[in-house]
């Protein structure tokens, strides 16, 4: 009976765990309009090198999330940007337009967003 509890606990620590393995993501910007995005990726790592390549120019890493909700927000070529994470789509855009007006931004628009399996 004992090896059946054991058995019965390693499995509910797999499923309860397991779908955070797959539940990072990373943003990366580069000049002018160009960024990258990625989400539930295996690890930091993995996302940081798709949101790269996914990415033009020279780009950089600016942002990393883990099982949440995430937007990325831009006021236009060179004009100010905002990034945010939140439990909720409508949340995380919310709070990237709001980043993005404090730098100066006026309309702010979603570029992209995106919600890690959690």
């Amino acid at each position: 009976m004992k090896k059946y509890f054991v058995y019965a606990f390693a499995l509910a620590a797999i499923v309860l765990v397991a779908p955070r393995a797959f539940a990072k993501g990373s943003l990366a910007i580069g000049h002018g309009d160009s960024y990258g995005w990625a989400v539930n990726m295996h690890s930091y790592e993995e996302s940081d090198a798709s949101a790269l390549e996914h990415c033009s120019g020279d780009c950089k890493v600016v942002y990393q999330f883990e099982n949440t909700c995430a937007a990325y927000s831009k006021d236009g070529p060179g004009g100010a940007t905002g990034w945010a994470h939140a439990e909720t789509r409508e949340e995380a855009e919310k709070l990237a337009q709001e980043e993005c007006r404090s730098h100066g931004g006026h309309e702010c628009p979603i570029r992209v967003w995106g919600c890690d399996t959690n």
